[in-house]
């Protein structure tokens, strides 16, 4: 028996730099990777898709690790990456995007994510599970946000 919970995320913030520099910070999938926090393993499966396991997250008595693959795709015009699931690879779901776009002398940074969580629980753990989840998920792509931003800054 497994439950789903899912985790939409959306996330803007401002930085003090040109948005084609920022941009240019995150040119490839290893350097948005590096930023992740928790992440154990990244392995490329093609050209721009991705296969990525996390360390084991969640409570004392219930440890989870999350696995997904993800196709990723610039669109360098625009400023903006994104990324879809590969369906029926992992445990995980996640598509999401990362927009750079000018304000002025500075960019504005949007974020957004979307996961699906599938987790091997009983169904009767499903309101107790999906908070507890959802804040630590929220927490893991907030702290990657920060980094990306930082990075970008």
């Amino acid at each position: 028996m497994s439950i789903k919970i899912e985790v939409d995320i959306q996330r803007s913030t401002t930085i003090d730099t040109h948005a084609h520099e920022a941009f240019s910070k995150i040119a490839t999938v290893e350097e948005m990777a590096s930023h992740f926090p928790k992440l154990e393993q990244l392995e490329q499966v093609d050209d721009l898709t991705y296969s990525w396991v996390l360390e084991k997250i969640g409570t004392e008595a219930y440890k989870h690790r999350v696995e997904y693959t993800s196709k990723w795709e610039w669109h360098d015009t625009d400023r903006k990456v994104t990324w879809e699931p590969v369906i029926g690879t992992g445990n995980t779901q996640i598509s999401g995007i990362c927009h750079v776009r000018e304000a002025g002398e500075q960019s504005e940074v949007h974020f957004a994510t979307k996961a699906t969580l599938v987790l091997p629980l009983p169904r009767w753990t499903k309101a107790i599970a999906k908070p507890v989840v959802k804040k630590q998920f929220e927490a893991l792509i907030d702290t990657y946000i920060n980094n990306v931003v930082a990075a970008m800054a």
